[in-house]
């Protein structure tokens, strides 16, 4: 029962570290944020800075954005406003 318990241990161990994501950072004078590789594709990951304003991404996703001096929109505010203006179909 012993080896049962350990080999499964170990298996949920592995399983979660081989789960752990590469993040890398970006940065130029214009801007800095990071990248999280999912599925062999970089995507925008956690705070983005710029002169412009802040936006936080979640592998990919925006989550929301800041323009400089502005209120902080969220996704769902944005295509909200997307419906309203006709930007976008219901």
């Amino acid at each position: 029962m012993k080896q049962i318990t350990t080999l499964l241990f170990l298996l949920f161990t592995l399983t979660i570290f081989s789960q752990e994501a590469e993040i890398k950072k970006y940065e130029t004078e214009y801007q800095t944020g990071y990248f999280i590789k999912v599925d062999n594709k970089w995507l925008r990951h956690g705070i983005w800075e710029s002169p412009n304003g802040k936006a936080e991404y979640n592998k990919g996703q925006l989550v929301w954005i800041q323009p400089k001096g502005e209120k902080k929109w969220t996704r769902e505010e944005i295509r909200e406003e997307q419906k309203k203006r006709g930007i976008v179909k219901t």
